[in-house]
């Protein structure tokens, strides 16, 4: 899983999701955070504001976005022996998504379009965004997965009461500063919204909490019992 920066032409290397954490409201949407857009093929630029939602204060569930099967605590040894990544794509197939955050998907859509048409004009190519299969449907859909796997993420981290310590942030962005190629991590949190090191550590620590779930009920289904000595082989007093 990889992060979408704010920088633009980074975009290519780091392509993903724009997370960012926020203050909610009744919708549950609000605008906190711009992304600035510069249009080279035209030479102007304009703002584009996205609409983020609050995770931490809206219930997933409740709110009716998605729902959870909950199957997904005896898995068993399928989720305990994957790897990260495939131990994500099992859990991420027992949350159904019922709806999106309308305004998030929408404003999110617009964002990854812009940062696509001036990407390619960056590198030089021409013609239409059309040409290079990049519609705004396109982005619609691509900006469904990238809240589809987030919302995942926070409707097991809600599901599960599962938090993190100033600590294991603080880890997780240098780890990820340093994967990504950035030598000052200050640098790396300026180029990623807030929310992608909180999310990459949510999923890290969903995996870790769901498998030791499965490993505690594989380990009881599987313990030995006593066995019954059969009456013919017990002494007569």
């Amino acid at each position: 899983m990889t992060v979408r920066v704010k920088t633009l032409l980074l975009t290519v290397a780091l392509s993903a999701a724009v997370l960012c954490s926020c203050n909610g409201n009744d919708t549950g949407e609000s605008t906190t955070e711009t992304t600035a857009v510069t249009d080279v093929k035209k030479g102007t630029s304009k703002t584009i504001k996205i609409v983020y939602f609050d995770y931490k204060e809206n219930d997933l569930v409740k709110g009716g976005y998605v729902t959870v099967d909950e199957g997904y605590k005896t898995i068993g040894t399928s989720l305990i022996e994957a790897d990260r990544d495939a131990a994500w794509q099992i859990l991420s197939e027992y949350i159904n998504v019922k709806k999106y955050p309308e305004e998030y998907a929408k404003s999110l859509t617009a964002s990854i379009y812009s940062e696509y048409r001036n990407s390619y004009a960056a590198a030089g190519f021409s013609g239409s965004m059309k040409s290079y299969g990049i519609t705004v449907d396109s982005c619609a859909e691509e900006a469904k997965s990238i809240l589809a796997d987030e919302m995942a993420v926070y409707a097991f981290v809600q599901s599960e009461n599962i938090t993190y310590t100033d600590e294991e942030y603080s880890a997780k962005a240098s780890e990820m500063a340093e994967r990504y190629g950035y030598t000052d991590v200050k640098i790396f949190k300026a180029a990623v919204a807030e929310n992608a090191i909180e999310t990459e550590l949510y999923r890290d620590k969903v995996i870790e909490k769901i498998a030791e779930i499965n490993k505690r009920i594989v380990a009881e289904t599987t313990a030995p019992t006593e066995t019954e000595v059969p009456a013919e082989t017990i002494a007569v007093q």
